[in-house]
């Protein structure tokens, strides 16, 4: 397993670059893919988790208050999900 640590602050096109140069299964953030529907369709196409931090994402001001939503995981149609406190 490759994980990558990306687009918690940078932009979705930072999580692109990941995407491309290594042959990840797992991103620590992620944050930005809010930001491309192409991409959350690529995420979850080739069934790429994101780790979301809610502590983080509040304290790095991703978010504006703790426990928002700050990446699109839907578990019908988007990327797999998992949050870690």
């Amino acid at each position: 397993m490759t994980v990558a640590h990306a687009g918690e602050e940078g932009s979705a096109e930072d999580v692109r670059k990941y995407l491309k140069l290594l042959k990840i299964s797992r991103i620590n953030h992620g944050n930005r893919n809010i930001d491309d529907e192409k991409l959350v369709e690529e995420l979850a196409d080739r069934k790429i988790t994101l780790t979301s931090c809610p502590l983080s994402n509040y304290n790095l001001k991703v978010v504006k208050k703790n426990g928002e939503k700050s990446s699109k995981a839907d578990a019908k149609k988007g990327p797999k999900s998992d949050c870690k406190f």
